[in-house]
């Protein structure tokens, strides 16, 4: 090739340019004697000419075969040609191609591979109307479409931002190994045989203690591109393996990690093409996040904000907004609003201006989505209607009114019981009610705007999912929020084994329209409050605890204050890039069950290689 398929333009026609192209044929376009043919790469498209009318006696001859040869020709053959480059004429000058201004005249044609019928259209156009499994079994071909060449290409054009710009902020690249030792540290493991019986190697889940242990070995700033494993179903935004831009620093703050990060964010959304987000980027702290918007990942760009109006049902007959609060067994530090019961509400202005059928059908939808009790308020017509709109007192009918600002087609949800629980139940409603406001073409959300948060200081530790299965007045189960790796706030440390429910986590989330990008911490690096938090918090055992025996000896040896943070790469790059789904911006992604349908994996083995393992 003497150039790529979308780099001719028409300063290349001012002097003659015999050039040399290969690429994939698209279907041809026969005209009499003329044909008209684009030929595609990874860079763009090239209209190709086979001219049998505008041509010397000498040239005929060739031109008749090259007209038939390319009249045959089935889309997606692989071709190679040789001709001159020649602007368009002006009625056929395409503006949007990069190469629209200029054809090439075709002299010379080969087929290099004829490509039989394809499994699938491979037009971005046709991208909804191809099932997912198809587009996933012939990979291969989906990958062709210009869509899915601009993804990638993009995501390699970030990779390597990212990595200039942490290499020239003083951090080192380091590898670290993908067989690791199975660990409970919270996601499923996918497990690995090995040739010594019963001893199993477990893919890393993230490299978090061997970044760690980067530090103790006198590593000050360590980053790398790591492959990630977590054995858990799919989704639209999660892979059973994943890429994360891992980074730690030694002797750092949560200050100074999130300004790094604010650094790499300019790099990205310049590399991106995108106007740049504000820096420093907004903060806010869980308790602020879930107050306001019912979630530690709030969507910004929209209001619908929460508020607490406990203070007008203090008196209500209505038990489900009942919630009496015994303020003298409160803690009164850290986290204690997590211990607070309230009845939460906001006004989702314009969701009710509808018919009351679909308003109750909107409700009955809500229902069935959201799963926790809330009570939605329509008011309609100068009147509140509702379950329960009736049970209300004329003074809290009121209070609603005018605490929310109420006009006609709006609907108040209200949510009552902890504090935590109530505000989570209104956040997934306020998402759902935006959406449909949106569709509605009552609420716009420019598509185009990124609105980036902190979140901070973190539960350092929750209510574990096995307690539901514990037996009544045993002993309360936690699990680590994040990881049981991240320090503790130190305001609250000395409630670490008394009251861990309220103590706060030195973590911090990066967050933009309501998608987690990113969250690190800053760590223990004190080997007995580390096995404190094992031991005497987590409960951890046996084998259990034993698995960080050698995170907690190499604590004893001397290991710095650190702390750092990983951002999902995958998800960061498919939101840059407005796909819908991360697998738009992996090569070869797993489906929402986790197989790889190209090439029918996971499979089965023989015999001969299970009798290895044992």
């Amino acid at each position: 090739r003497s150039h790529n398929c979308g780099e001719l333009r028409i300063t290349d026609t001012k002097e003659t340019t015999d050039v040399k192209l290969a690429g994939w044929a698209l279907r041809p376009r026969v005209m009499g004697d003329v044909v008209f043919l684009p030929i595609k790469d990874g860079q763009g498209t090239t209209q190709l000419v086979i001219d049998a009318k505008e041509c010397s006696a000498e040239q005929l001859e060739n031109r008749k075969k090259l007209v038939q040869i390319a009249s045959s020709i089935t889309p997606e053959s692989v071709i190679q040609v040789a001709g001159t480059v020649r602007p368009r004429p002006e009625n056929m000058v395409n503006r949007e191609q990069a190469t629209g201004e200029i054809e090439v005249v075709v002299s010379d044609l080969t087929i290099l591979n004829k490509a039989a019928p394809l499994p699938i259209s491979l037009f971005d156009s046709t991208t909804q109307t191809t099932t997912e499994e198809l587009r996933l079994r012939y990979r291969y071909l989906d990958l062709r479409r210009e869509s899915m060449q601009r993804n990638l290409q993009m995501r390699s054009k970030l990779s390597l931002a990212v990595r200039q710009y942490l290499h020239g902020v003083g951090f080192t690249e380091i590898e670290t190994p993908t067989l690791f030792k199975s660990t409970p540290e919270g996601a499923r493991e996918f497990i690995v045989p090995t040739r010594s019986h019963g001893k199993f190697y477990a893919l890393v889940q993230s490299p978090q203690q061997y970044k760690q242990l980067c530090m103790v070995a006198g590593i000050d700033r360590y980053f790398q591109f790591a492959r990630c494993y977590r054995d858990e179903r799919g989704a639209v935004d999660r892979q059973p393996e994943f890429t994360q831009i891992d980074l730690e620093c030694a002797f750092t703050t949560a200050e100074e990690i999130c300004s790094i990060i604010e650094g790499a964010v300019t790099v990205l959304w310049t590399a991106a093409g995108l106007p740049l987000p504000a820096v420093p980027i907004h903060r806010l702290t869980y308790e602020q996040a879930i107050s306001r918007f019912g979630s530690d990942k709030p969507d910004m760009r929209f209001g619908f904000e929460l508020e607490d109006v406990s203070d007008i049902f203090k008196s209500t007959t209505v038990a489900q907004l009942q919630v009496h609060d015994d303020i003298h067994q409160q803690p009164s530090a850290g986290l204690a609003n997590r211990y607070r019961k309230a009845v939460m509400g906001f006004n989702a202005s314009g969701l009710g201006a509808t018919s009351n059928r679909k308003v109750s059908e909107l409700i009955d939808t809500l229902k069935k989505h959201v799963k926790t009790p809330f009570l939605p308020l329509h008011f309609s017509n100068s009147t509140w209607r509702g379950p329960m709109a009736a049970s209300l007192s004329e003074e809290e009918r009121f209070a609603i009114y005018q605490r929310f600002n109420v006009n006609e087609g709006d609907m108040v949800f209200l949510a009552a019981g902890p504090w935590e629980h109530a505000a989570q139940t209104l956040g997934r409603i306020r998402l759902e009610a935006a959406s449909r406001l949106q569709k509605k073409g009552l609420l716009t959300i420019d598509p185009n705007e990124f609105k980036l948060l902190w979140v901070t200081d973190f539960p350092l530790f929750e209510r574990s999912e096995l307690e539901a299965d514990s037996q009544p007045g045993s002993p309360i189960q936690l699990q680590s929020s994040h990881h049981p790796f991240t320090a503790p706030h130190p305001e609250d440390i000395d409630r670490i084994e008394s009251e861990p429910l309220t103590v706060r986590g030195l973590h911090y989330d990066l967050v933009c329209n309501g998608v987690e990008l990113g969250g690190g911490s800053i760590r223990i690096h004190d080997a007995a409050l580390q096995k404190t938090v094992l031991q005497n918090v987590l409960k951890l055992t046996g084998d259990k605890l034993q698995s960080f025996s050698h995170l907690l000896e190499a604590f004893s040896y001397g290991c710095p204050p650190h702390g750092g943070l990983a951002i999902g790469f995958d998800r960061l790059v498919a939101m840059l890039v407005k796909a819908n789904s991360i697998r738009d911006v992996i090569a070869f992604p797993k489906s929402t069950t986790g197989r790889e349908l190209m090439t029918d994996s996971p499979s089965t083995v023989s015999d001969a290689q299970r009798s290895e393992e044992r």
